[in-house]
């Protein structure tokens, strides 16, 4: 009996030795394996954002090879921007810009009334009451040519009407800048 007996707890002792040998080695899994492989996964991750954005970098020095040329570029385009959107509400240089647009046309300014200015989210906006008077050919080509006055405007209306054999109109303009409140906001 007492061969039986040491048998049957041999075999305990192999089963209890598996099962522990089974809890360290799914310890270690959960405790060093498992966590590696998230954080490997999330390098990997890391990795392939870094790549994307070096193949970006990469193809836009291929495009700009000559930096300085590109950032002249941008000057440019921020001194345009600028010039249509100015940061102040002065509207002196627009006025200016009228008056040499209606004499290239050969319309005559009979008044100019500018306005307060608006406060918008961001943007000022000033109208300016303008009466003009010529022949249908020269309003629209005055038309025409405010449209390409440097600072950024709509005519929002337009009245016509006979006057001694010629045209007078009216029209209100809306002038825009940015807003000293907004460039403090952002």
């Amino acid at each position: 009996m007492k061969l039986g007996g040491s048998r049957l707890a041999a075999n305990y002792k192999l089963f209890f030795f598996a099962v522990f040998m089974m809890s360290l080695i799914l310890l270690f899994y959960l405790q060093v394996l498992l966590p590696q492989g998230l954080r490997i996964t999330e390098l990997k991750a890391a990795r392939t954002e870094l790549e994307q954005k070096n193949a970006i970098v990469q193809d836009f020095s291929q495009k700009q090879p000559d930096t300085n040329k590109y950032l002249g570029e941008i000057d440019k385009k921020v001194a345009w921007v600028d010039g249509m959107l100015p940061n102040s509400a002065d509207i002196g240089s627009f006025l200016t810009q009228l008056e040499q647009v209606a004499k290239g046309s050969g319309v005559q300014l009979s008044e100019i009334k500018p306005s307060q200015s608006i406060s918008k989210a961001g943007y000022q906006a000033i109208s300016v009451e303008v009466n003009i008077r010529g022949t249908f050919a020269q309003i629209l080509s005055f038309l025409q040519r405010l449209d390409n006055i440097k600072r950024f405007n709509i005519v929002n209306s337009i009245g016509v009407k006979s006057q001694q054999g010629m045209l007078g109109g009216k029209l209100i303009i809306v002038v825009y800048s940015f807003s000293e409140t907004a460039r403090t906001q952002n």
